[in-house]
């Protein structure tokens, strides 16, 4: 496939078609596509919110054709991102501000536990509380 790539992934347009329309109606989402942010000019990282918030826009999107509707653009929402480390750190950007480590630490547990499963989240929340801040062996 010839199509026009930036650091190996494959740039798509505004509604996440291969860009430069020699390819119609197929749609990229995730980690393959290199999505440029119309505000800062650089292509979108590899992330989990851009990944979802990508399939629900292609998948719409195909939806719509097959339909004969107009079809949905893609408006990325970057929250910002934390990086867990050893040590109970994890420095990061959120909302555009910088977050100091235990502050990440505790919103990088915090996002694990809203996305698990019922099941795990218990799991997660001991695992926080007698592992990492009173460190005990449960």
């Amino acid at each position: 496939m010839n199509a026009e790539k930036i650091r190996g992934r494959i740039k798509v347009d505004e509604k996440l078609n291969i860009y430069g329309g020699k390819f119609t109606n197929l749609y990229l989402a995730g980690d393959c596509c290199s999505f440029i942010d119309s505000k800062t000019g650089a292509p979108l990282r590899m992330a989990v919110m851009f990944s979802l918030g990508q399939a629900k826009i292609a998948a719409q999107n195909i939806i719509n054709f097959i339909k004969g509707e107009p079809l949905a653009n893609y408006k990325p929402v970057d929250l910002g991102y934390v990086i867990p480390l050893a040590y109970c750190k994890a420095p990061g950007l959120v909302l555009g501000h910088n977050v100091g480590s235990r502050t990440g630490y505790l919103l990088h547990y915090c996002l694990c536990i809203y996305r698990s499963r019922i099941s795990e989240q218990f799991k997660i929340i001991r695992d926080l509380i007698f592992r990492r801040f009173l460190k005990l062996k449960v």
